[in-house]
């Protein structure tokens, strides 16, 4: 799990508000120092091992619920990114006209699964065979490959792609989402769901978002101050926000459904039984 740089920085803003210094580095911090806390993004065991006592008081890590080992108390902010892709194909088949779902999606595994299919699964747990009554008639959802967020013409295309099927709805990561595509899918009457909501210059960029509670989670970490001595694990909660006027009452209740099954390992975003 990687965050955007801008909601890294949001964190690190309100982080220093409660005054504390606060760096944001690639690297590993110096050792020589001493620091309260060190946040850390899916770290490896070798770069946890880095940490001793006498120079860090507790580490905060984002990941997967996985075994490690650290010398120092360590609260894990236990995060599934496969969860959020798989909760936005649910949603896109409840909100999508005859099924008709797309999505864009970076060439990027999450445990030997890919996104796009870790997506598909979530739209096929909804709807099954989820074919259209009006053409053109193909299996839904469908999917195209993009490179990376700097390659907007390369994005455009993938999307090209996807429209000569009349798509309604489509899933794009906030990195990939700039203003000629969005632009584009307005024009088209495009659903947009991603993962993260725009600041209020681009508030209208996105109808429907799959977010964490994470940085609150984070913050309420570094406030209620505590002295641990082991692992704490905290779940991450996704919820859905929309600049719109939201999901019906019916359709809230499937959302919240799988949204508990998720949380309680029910229901796997790699891989589905067609026949439940």
């Amino acid at each position: 799990f990687f965050p955007s740089f801008s909601s890294v920085e949001q964190l690190s803003t309100t982080i220093s508000n409660l005054g504390y210094e606060v760096t944001i580095n690639d690297n590993l911090p110096d050792t020589q120092e001493f620091y309260r806390f060190i946040l850390l993004f899916s770290p490896s065991q070798e770069t946890i091992s880095q940490f001793q006592p006498q120079t860090v008081d507790n580490l905060l890590i984002v990941d997967e619920n996985k075994d490690f080992n650290s010398q120092v108390p360590v609260t894990l902010f236990d995060i599934s990114p496969a969860d959020r892709i798989f909760i936005a194909g649910y949603l896109s088949a409840i909100i999508s006209n005859d099924w008709r779902v797309g999505g864009l999606f970076p060439s990027e595994m999450i445990n030997n699964t890919s996104m796009d299919q870790i997506f598909q699964n979530g739209v096929k747990f909804f709807c099954g065979r989820c074919l259209p009554v009006f053409g053109p008639i193909v299996n839904f959802p469908i999917t195209a490959s993009v490179a990376t967020p700097e390659d907007e013409n390369g994005t455009i295309q993938a999307f090209g792609t996807l429209s000569t099927n009349k798509v309604n709805t489509v899933f794009i990561p906030s990195p990939f989402l700039f203003e000629d595509l969005v632009i584009l899918l307005q024009q088209t009457k495009t659903t947009i769901i991603s993962d993260s909501m725009f600041d209020s210059d681009r508030s209208d960029w996105v109808d429907y978002a799959i977010i964490d509670n994470l940085s609150t989670l984070i913050i309420e970490r570094i406030q209620n101050d505590l002295n641990q001595e082991s692992v704490v694990v905290v779940p991450v909660d996704y919820s859905i926000m929309t600049s719109g006027e939201g999901l019906s009452t019916g359709k809230n209740n499937f959302i919240s459904k799988l949204l508990n099954e998720l949380k309680n390992n029910f229901v796997s975003p790699y891989s589905i039984n067609m026949n439940e």
